[in-house]
């Protein structure tokens, strides 16, 4: 709400004094704070203290704001984004929920924590409505709920969430939408549920597309289109470069409504490089319209002018692809604490919810009780980080020389393009599985394809370019332990692609339509693969197709809203990066067995058995890990077709005859160390024997030295197995 007399403004440094002071005269009375504020002498100045802090955290993760009425301060409202606050500032998160402090009652707020953390702890965004105050003589006259719907209304795409503690106050948050999902400590929780999954994206539909003015929009569209001028609140357009939208409680912006099909709002998607932003729904007039949202930095474009020009013409079929992609690589790990750093740094709506899918496909596909299935803990052994972003470019095939000299004047794109970069991670191994997320993928798909295969994706590195495994090596402590696999959505029906592109795409070969490459793929496994109208799929609402190093599925019902796909994604995503995690153990102990091998000389047996135990005991470890039981059938089938495919057999039998060539060895090895026990044993037998003649003749059997003796060489001989058996064990 907005006029001449009503206003609502951001609270900053400047009058976070004056706010606090006013945060204390709404709630010096509130029953809450006087339950968790044991110094009751000092009472006004301690909520000062815990209302500054707080408008301070909510300034820095979420949003603080007053409502004024003829320039005077008539109420505030303080919110923190939960999951952000949680991940990115621990410290500041305990000042909300102390476990220590001598001035608060913390016992009653850690149980007031555990209860809201079970009810919205897994939510990937939620605003926490931390406090909400009105000056008493404006009370009862709707303010509270304006300032509550302003935040509801400028940020549709979260869920919302905050503890009562006036039971008066429950029918205001009720009419607002929220429902009352508990108690704790005397406080009501009250909880809205986000309402944009509600909405929906087809192929076939009419989509209404929001552009902020200024925009090119024959960029992305082929087509001239007709348009209708529109003032939308809470929305704020930036003009760096190309124009785009960032969320607002305090503006609002000029804007355009354009009619578009599906597919052009994939090609508006690819234009912007959705993986940064966020995809919301508004309701403007009689009409549902789709937006998208980012971080208030500059948007670059990213298909460069001489592409367009060069290789589109020849290209046009492939580049009315637009996929999502996910290659992902089997890793080693060295460094958890690294990764978990850098992931709460990191935040991105997108990522956050691939993760969440991927957690709940953990959860779902192994039942409930994760504990009783006696699978060694598996949802808790494996975890996912957000690493941030790389800024990748590709060059055209054929500057790709036997040299490898990179030019940077013949990149395909003017600018790199960012993809999301997560790991996930075994912490009861080294092993882990690097995800490359793709969503509308703006590279030329068997281009990208082609040069992933060759090994050849360079990162942006300062103001230089690096290879991708060199890149995260240096920068995550991250080796690649076997070949990456590449997971390609279609949202398009198998008919409206043709054999010779997909075949180019299982291949991994750069596609040219008039064939001036190396021409039409032939191959016999290829041909019979694309035979099948449905592929290795397993219900008939989608094709689906592998080979080699690259799954690919294509429907038109894998079309909707990022929301929509993300979800669907992830049970294959997921069934892939089971397999990944075998990939890359089975690699990693190929690589310590050879290792192994190639320095075997340098080894004493005592030395060679420790190295294969540990050898041995670290793959052991992964063992019962993967051979985990889905829950359904058709999962299990999903993932041996997968694993067919990528021909994880293969690498398991080179596995096998390594390991028993290390077996060998262990037994040779063994075998020396029995016959050196042996040979000491025998030696101290006839040492034994000595000494009982030596006394025998002199008469003296009675003789302490004897048996002074006789006891050090057996306790000598005892420490010598010990140690030993020991060295074998490590």
């Amino acid at each position: 709400m907005k006029s001449e007399s009503y206003q609502i403004k951001r609270i900053t440094n400047e009058n976070i004094d004056k706010l606090s002071e006013f945060a204390v005269l709404c709630f010096k009375d509130d029953v809450f704070y006087e339950s968790i504020i044991d110094d009751k002498t000092d009472f006004k100045s301690k909520l000062y203290e815990i209302y500054y802090r707080s408008i301070n955290i909510c300034m820095k993760y979420g949003h603080a704001y007053y409502y004024t009425k003829e320039n005077d301060i008539v109420g505030f409202a303080i919110w923190f984004d939960y999951a952000l606050l949680k991940k990115s500032s621990p410290l500041d998160f305990l000042h909300i929920f102390p476990v220590y402090d001598n001035n608060l009652n913390t016992e009653l707020l850690n149980r007031h924590y555990n209860v809201i953390d079970k009810i919205i702890g897994g939510t990937v965004n939620c605003m926490y409505l931390l406090s909400i105050g009105v000056h008493p003589s404006c009370r009862r006259q709707g303010i509270a709920s304006i300032m509550i719907s302003y935040m509801m209304q400028a940020y549709p795409q979260y869920c919302f969430f905050t503890d009562i503690s006036n039971g008066d106050s429950v029918k205001i948050y009720e009419r607002l939408g929220f429902d009352k999902v508990g108690e704790s400590e005397g406080c009501i929780l009250m909880k809205y549920l986000c309402r944009q999954t509600d909405y929906s994206l087809n192929l076939n539909g009419k989509i209404y597309l929001l552009l902020p003015d200024g925009i090119d929009i024959s960029a992305f569209l082929k087509h001239e289109t007709e348009y209708e001028r529109v003032k939308i609140q809470f929305l704020k357009t930036i003009k760096d470069n190309e124009p785009y939208f960032v969320q607002s409680l305090y503006d609002y912006s000029e804007g355009v409504i354009i009619c578009i099909d599906y597919h052009e709002l994939l090609s508006y998607q690819r234009y912007i490089n959705i993986l940064e932003s966020q995809e919301i729904f508004l309701r403007i007039g009689d009409k549902t319209v789709v937006t998208y949202v980012f971080p208030e930095k500059e948007c670059n474009l990213l298909i460069s002018d001489n592409l367009k020009k060069t290789i589109f013409p020849v290209k046009q079929k492939e580049y009315d692809l637009i996929p999502d992609i996910f290659v992902t690589i089997p890793v080693y790990y060295a460094d958890m604490q690294l990764l978990e750093k850098l992931h709460n740094i990191n935040n991105n709506i997108n990522i956050n919810l691939l993760l969440d899918s991927l957690s709940f496909r953990t959860t779902y596909e192994s039942g409930g009780d994760i504990e009783a299935l006696n699978v060694q803990r598996f949802k808790e052994r494996i975890h996912r980080y957000y690493i941030g972003n790389i800024e990748v470019q590709i060059k055209p095939e054929e500057e790709n020389s036997l040299s490898c000299k990179f030019d940077k004047q013949k990149f395909i794109l003017d600018n790199p393009v960012k993809i999301g970069v997560v790991v996930s991670v075994d912490e009861m191994t080294n092993t882990g599985v690097l995800h490359l997320v793709l969503f509308s993928c703006e590279i030329l798909l068997t281009q990208l394809l082609d040069t992933i295969s060759r090994n050849q994706l360079y990162v942006k590195d300062g103001n230089d370019f690096v290879n991708l495994y060199d890149f995260i090596k240096q920068k995550f402590k991250i080796e690649k332990k076997g070949s990456p696999k590449s997971f390609v959505t279609l949202p398009v029906n198998r008919s409206d692609i043709g054999d010779d592109l997909l075949a180019s795409i299982l291949f991994c070969e750069t596609y040219y339509e008039s064939n001036e490459s190396l021409g039409t793929v032939v191959d016999n496994d290829i041909l019979k693969i694309l035979k099948d109208k449905h592929g290795m799929a397993q219900y008939d609402y989608a094709c689906v197709y592998t080979y080699s190093n690259i799954l690919v599925q294509l429907s038109e019902h894998l079309s909707g809203s990022i929301w929509e796909r993300i979800n669907m994604e992830a049970i294959t995503l997921f069934y892939i990066e089971l397999i990944m995690f075998e990939e890359a153990a089975i690699h990693i102990t190929n690589d310590l067995i050879i290792d192994f091998l190639t320095k075997l000389d340098d080894y004493v047996p005592v030395e060679a058995l420790k190295e294969i135990n540990v050898i041995i005991s670290n793959h052991s470890r992964t063992i019962e890990f993967w051979n985990l039981q889905l829950n359904y059938p058709s999962s299990r089938k999903s993932v041996d077709n997968i694993r067919k495919s990528f021909e994880i057999d293969k690498h398991i039998k080179t596995l096998e005859r390594n390991r028993e060539q290390i077996l060998m060895i262990y037994q040779t090895r063994s075998d020396i160390i029995d016959r050196k026990e042996a040979a000491v044993l025998s030696a101290a037998g006839i040492v034994l024997a000595g000494i009982s003649s030596v006394e025998a003749i002199n008469n003296c059997g009675d003789s302490v030295a004897f048996y002074v003796v006789t006891f050090l060489v057996i306790l000598l001989l005892y420490i010598k197995r010990l140690f030993i058996r020991r060295e074998m064990k490590k």
